[in-house]
């Protein structure tokens, strides 16, 4: 008799933490070296706490989208976009508003933006 392998149980769900930290390591790497560049303090002091926010979110995004599902005609993949996209902008805000807050030497997203739309 054949046992049903269960993605918790088995090598899917280490892949996935596995994965998980990697991503978050890459998008720490671009935000430091893209969105807040020359921002003053060492990227040391940011990691954990950057580290523990992605987390964070990784968390919330499956309920999130489950709690999105029915208002998306039952779709998983809208539902689970729409997530991604609310917590994308929700980590860029708190992050902005407090892991990489007060003025320094690097230029802030804004003043990027206004840059560009000039």
């Amino acid at each position: 008799m054949a046992v049903p392998r269960s993605p918790i149980a088995g090598g899917d769900a280490v892949s996935a933490v596995l994965a998980t930290q990697l991503a978050v390591a890459w998008n720490f790497a671009l935000t430091e070296r893209w969105v807040f560049k020359g921002h003053p303090g060492h990227w040391q002091r940011r990691l954990l706490p950057f580290w523990a926010l992605s987390c964070a979110t990784l968390l919330v995004q499956l309920p999130l989208a489950a709690v999105l599902q029915p208002l998306l005609e039952g779709s998983y993949l809208l539902a689970t976009a729409a997530a991604v996209c609310i917590l994308v902008v929700t980590r860029f805000a708190i992050c902005d508003l407090w892991l990489y807050r007060g003025s320094g030497g690097g230029r802030r997203p804004q003043a990027l933006l206004s840059e560009h739309a000039s």
